[in-house]
């Protein structure tokens, strides 16, 4: 799935620094940052199911314009949507309809 994918990248990126130092000169809480804006694409300071329909269609997770259905039911946009929309309400702990920093940290704990 596109978000264990990036969840997994992004962590093995945070652990790394952890471990041989920060080639950025910052702290856990600078990185955690960094890497939030890489989700977050539109500079809003939450991270929508826009910003991870891009992300995923970046990653060739989902075709661009066309629903690739990482999911096993038809392959439709619709699919698409319904998957990353679960994604964001599953960590969406304030109903914001995206994933604020403090939430994106939970996740990366």
């Amino acid at each position: 799935m596109v978000l264990d994918i990036i969840l997994t990248s992004s962590q093995q990126q945070l652990h790394a620094h952890n471990n041989t130092g920060n080639p950025h000169g910052g702290n856990r809480k600078e990185e955690l940052q960094r890497t939030f804006g890489l989700f977050d694409v539109d500079g809003t300071g939450i991270i929508t199911k826009d910003n991870l329909k891009q992300i995923a269609t970046e990653l060739g997770e989902i075709a661009a314009g066309a629903g690739a259905g990482f999911g096993d039911r038809d392959g439709t946009d619709d699919d698409d949507d319904d998957m990353l929309q679960l994604m964001i309400d599953t960590f969406d702990r304030d109903l914001s309809g995206g994933i604020n920093f403090e939430e994106f940290c939970r996740i990366m704990q």
